[in-house]
């Protein structure tokens, strides 16, 4: 019988970066896929690079998977204000509406892990609505990290840079690494780790190469073009969370939470009280 699946992304890339080899399988398989986006990945004010990673992403899973728009769902929040609590509201109550009308027998969701802000509240408002609706235990819901695991301490360095000095978007450092370089990845042994051949990696590198090179089409044509990608898809069974804490990390640092406990934390942790104490509601 055919499955549904559902994947969560936070951003128009997070679904070929975290699951191009699944995605691969599975639709060989003949089970069903499904996206939803939930961010605009961009700012309002921002039509121009919102209009071209959602051309990037709908081109690139079509050419690539024969994924058609009829698949995708963009709810188009703000990025980077999602912690807010209207905002929130909003996101909860299309996430509440798409759930409604659609079930899945599996769901992936963005992990709890403070990479993202919008990776954070993307996944707790899915579990917050399972919860509310008591199907935690009638569906299968995996948790994924934020680019897979691939760290260095370069990557480190150029994150701080983008998300803290805006001075100059590197996604590319996401992609470019040693071939030599070891994954930093999760320590639990419930972690599923798809065997990938080499084929399957090179394919994953031409889709994300592809996405990118839509996206930035003039300004990145040369940037992107010896990129590779050297991890496979990981995912794992959805764990419990207390959101009002700092989530595990998978950095090897703890610079990281310190620096999100000053700066978008407590916020975060004010939507989690808003949804929590039913005061979205009112």
């Amino acid at each position: 019988m055919k499955k549904n699946i559902l994947i969560v992304a936070p951003h128009q890339d997070d679904d070929i970066i975290n699951h191009s080899i699944l995605i691969d399988r599975e639709l060989k398989k003949w089970n069903n896929i499904n996206i939803v986006y939930t961010t605009t990945w961009a700012r309002f004010s921002n039509t121009a690079m919102q209009v071209s990673r959602k051309k990037a992403i709908i081109s690139t899973l079509k050419k690539f998977f024969n994924i058609t728009e009829n698949s995708l769902t963009f709810f188009n929040i703000e990025a980077e204000t999602t912690y807010k609590k209207e905002n929130a509201k909003n996101l909860f109550f299309k996430i509440k509406e798409y759930l409604d009308a659609n079930i899945f027998d599996e769901v992936y969701i963005p992990t709890y892990e403070w990479w993202h802000i919008d990776h954070d509240v993307t996944h707790f408002l899915v579990v917050y609505y399972y919860k509310c609706n008591h199907w935690l235990s009638d569906i299968n819901i995996f948790e994924y990290p934020a680019y897979n695991n691939y760290m260095n301490l370069k990557r480190f360095y150029l994150f701080v840079m983008r998300e803290f000095l805006k001075k100059i978007w590197l996604d590319n450092a996401k992609y470019q690494l040693p071939k030599d370089f070891i994954p930093y990845d999760w320590k639990e042994p419930s972690v599923v780790a798809l065997d990938a051949t080499n084929e399957d990696l090179l394919k994953k590198t031409e889709i994300i190469n592809n996405y990118f090179y839509l996206e930035h089409k003039n300004m990145w044509k040369n940037f992107y073009k010896n990129a590779h990608v050297y991890s496979t898809d990981k995912f794992i069974s959805l764990r419990e969370y207390d959101y009002t804490k700092p989530p595990h990390c998978t950095f090897p640092i703890n610079l990281w939470i310190t620096l999100a406990n000053k700066i978008k934390f407590t916020d975060f942790v004010d939507m989690v009280k808003y949804f929590l104490s039913k005061e979205y509601e009112k």
